[in-house]
């Protein structure tokens, strides 16, 4: 029993999330974005699904909800540390870099090592033209997360660093 009318709408919220999260893995972000509004809307006060809506969001170029979401603080450490790399990457996408990079390092100073944060920063430096230092943050996620997500992003970055020579670490 779920206890009720109330249970049914967190079970449904909790449903709409993992879809959310199963359209995101199928690269199918218009329809991630769907469902995770749908979650917040059954369940507006979960920190989780407002963190999943403010993620989702930035994969469907909607900057400004992904900050709304953002806006309020999260109780929860691992939600709040998640929250921070979300909100330099949403920063980062509305044109504020230097807010962006400065989100990077306090997380990184709160969570040393954390494979998103190191990505982030990487990106930021990187757009700021510190090649070396982003390959160095991109290089460390590769070392301490190999089989991550985000070591796939940082290889990509790496490739693409690669293939520009104009953006070789010698051009610096």
């Amino acid at each position: 029993h779920l206890g009720g009318e109330a249970g049914m709408a967190a079970h449904a919220a909790t449903l709409a999330g993992e879809g959310a999260q199963s359209w995101l893995a199928a690269h199918q972000p218009k329809r991630a974005c769907a469902s995770a509004a749908t979650a917040r809307h059954l369940a507006a006060d979960d920190p989780a699904l407002r963190l999943l809506e403010a993620r989702v969001a930035l994969t469907c170029d909607r900057v400004a909800l992904a900050l709304s979401d953002l806006a309020a603080p999260f109780d929860e450490p691992s939600l709040e540390g998640q929250a921070l790399i979300v909100r330099a990457q949403a920063l980062r996408m509305a044109g504020h870099p230097d807010q962006a990079a400065a989100l990077a390092d306090e997380s990184l100073r709160r969570h040393a090592d954390d494979p998103a944060a190191l990505l982030e920063r990487g990106i930021d430096r990187a757009q700021a033209g510190s090649l070396r230092a982003a390959r160095a943050d991109w290089e460390r996620v590769l070392e301490i997360a190999p089989d991550a997500p985000e070591a796939n992003l940082a290889r990509q970055d790496l490739s693409v660093m690669d293939a520009d020579p104009d953006r070789s670490d010698a051009a610096q």
